[in-house]
């Protein structure tokens, strides 16, 4: 009876040996992260190009010349 008892528990795991749990893994834990930061800024850099593509441009904040100003500048060398 008491081999039968002692037969029930579960063996200790070893972590080393082939079992049919095991996983396919494309790259350790370090890898990961890396991955999943490359596809995160790889993502926010899409957006920014799509937001910059088809959102109407702004028009800008400064205007340097006025528009009676806008003809050809003059440009003298001494």
């Amino acid at each position: 009876m008491a081999a039968a008892k002692q037969s029930a528990r579960r063996r200790p795991v070893d972590e080393t040996s082939f079992t049919r749990n095991m996983r396919y893994e494309l790259a350790d834990a370090e890898g990961r992260a890396i991955r999943n930061s490359w596809l995160a800024s790889s993502a926010l850099g899409l957006v920014w190009i799509l937001l910059v593509i088809f959102l109407p441009a702004v028009p800008p904040s400064i205007k340097l010349l006025r528009p009676e100003e806008a003809g050809p500048i003059e440009v003298q060398f001494d």
